[in-house]
């Protein structure tokens, strides 16, 4: 979670704001957060807590982009879920992203904890005209993979 704060600051400095959803492990998590943000000088994340399905889906639904800093995943279904509504990726080289993400050119993956890197190739992505975030998502194999990840039977 901390790893979005510098993510935050690179996007800010293009005029872009992130929004998150979901709870923080603890309440100390949540104010050491919100307190690292203050002294940074992060005003570009909208905290929105958890969501019910129906509303966190639709604000998905309507993002250019998913930012995944997990450094542990079985099967990312955060990700798949973004992907089949139409948001590009930005996550790190962990063995579950590679394993089932890799190649897909929707989702973009770089070394595990450079935020950097995942600030900037977020940036690409929304700098992406309309005509190139479809290329992407229309791609071949990509169709594919969706289609070979629309059952949950197939997934599981």
């Amino acid at each position: 979670m901390f790893e979005v704060i510098p993510i935050a600051k690179m996007l800010a400095s293009k005029g872009y704001h992130l929004v998150m959803a979901g709870r923080f492990d603890n309440i100390v998590e949540k104010e050491l957060f919100f307190k690292k943000c203050k002294e940074k000088g992060i005003k570009n994340i909208e905290y929105l807590g958890w969501l019910p399905r129906g509303d966190l889906l639709n604000i998905v639904s309507k993002s250019k982009l998913l930012i995944y800093p997990s450094h542990s995943d079985a099967f990312p279904l955060v990700v798949l879920e973004a992907l089949f509504l139409g948001c590009s990726v930005v996550a790190y080289d962990i063995p579950a992203i590679r394993s089932v993400y890799e190649g897909l050119r929707p989702v973009k993956i770089v070394n595990e904890y450079d935020c950097k890197a995942m600030a900037q190739e977020a940036l690409k992505i929304l700098k992406h005209d309309v005509s190139r975030h479809e290329e992407e998502h229309l791609d071949r194999n990509f169709i594919k993979f969706l289609q070979l990840h629309s059952s949950w039977k197939n997934v599981a």
